[in-house]
């Protein structure tokens, strides 16, 4: 998926997680992809499922 057309999410997810291992990265990388993607799915539903 594309953000605005300009950046790649899996460059984002790699970005945020490089200097990571573990549950950390795993972490990292849920709560960066419902960030970038909850206008595409149910909206203000897809943060109800962080918590």
């Amino acid at each position: 998926m594309l953000l605005s057309g300009k950046v790649e999410c899996v460059d984002v997810l790699e970005a945020a997680t490089d200097q990571l291992s573990g549950v950390e990265t795993v972490a990292t990388a849920n709560v960066c992809k419902y960030l970038l993607r909850w206008k595409q799915k149910n909206g203000l539903e897809e943060f109800k499922i962080l918590h």
